[in-house]
């Protein structure tokens, strides 16, 4: 399978244009990362047992 750089360079131009209109958006999107991250964590954490606080 080949990568498809043009849908790269598309996704990416878009992301350049919101963070131009935007300039919180990084900060934004980072936080909603680290929701995804928490979650993905606490689930494996539940799955295996195991309590981990946050840091």
């Amino acid at each position: 399978m080949q990568p498809d750089f043009g849908q790269s360079a598309a996704y990416l131009k878009r992301w350049l244009d919101a963070l131009k209109q935007d300039n919180d958006l990084i900060f934004k999107a980072a936080a909603e990362a680290q929701k995804a991250v928490d979650h993905i964590n606490a689930t494996i954490a539940a799955a295996s047992g195991v309590s981990h606080a946050a840091a």
